[in-house]
């Protein structure tokens, strides 16, 4: 198949698709006749059940992730370390390897992201219409902090 994305399923909205990922690579296996293809997919599918059912089947598979959900461990080496556009680190753990590539275009990107997130934020706090009730840990409400039953201010530490 030379390395192509071979086949996909799509399912209704309402299942996890973490409980997706092994009888979708059955039934792409079984159409195209494949003994262990190799797995790509997203941080969607990467959690510890589907890690070790794959581990388990004996697939090799390339997992997205983000950098929240790494170890304590894992997240200290990688922002101790030097980057350049383009670099990467490599850091293994038993069989499994993490590759972190840095890339100063989607640094920037997410550097705008968060300021303009926080600056509608402030502006939201300022004129009242941020309050408890609509407070969530979704996107950037999770740099607030909350101070006794009504004060709202942007937590500076974890912004």
């Amino acid at each position: 198949m030379g390395g192509y994305a071979i086949g996909y399923d799509i399912f209704e909205g309402n299942i996890y698709e973490g409980h997706t990922l092994l009888p979708t690579i059955e039934k792409i296996s079984k159409k195209f006749n494949l003994s262990k293809p190799i797995i790509v997919a997203d941080a969607g599918l990467l959690n510890n059940d589907n890690i070790k059912a794959l581990e388990a089947q004996k697939y090799e598979y390339i997992l997205g992730a983000k950098i929240k959900n790494e170890s304590k461990e894992n997240k200290e080496k990688m922002l101790s370390s030097s980057f350049e556009d383009g670099s990467y680190l490599l850091l293994e753990s038993g069989n499994a390897k993490l590759i972190v590539q840095y890339s100063t275009k989607r640094a920037k990107k997410d550097e705008h992201n968060r300021k303009r997130g926080l600056e509608n934020l402030e502006k939201k706090i300022k004129s009242g219409k941020l309050t408890k009730q609509n407070i969530n840990n979704r996107g950037y409400n999770k740099y607030l902090k909350m101070e006794g039953e009504i004060t709202i201010s942007i937590d500076a530490e974890n912004s």
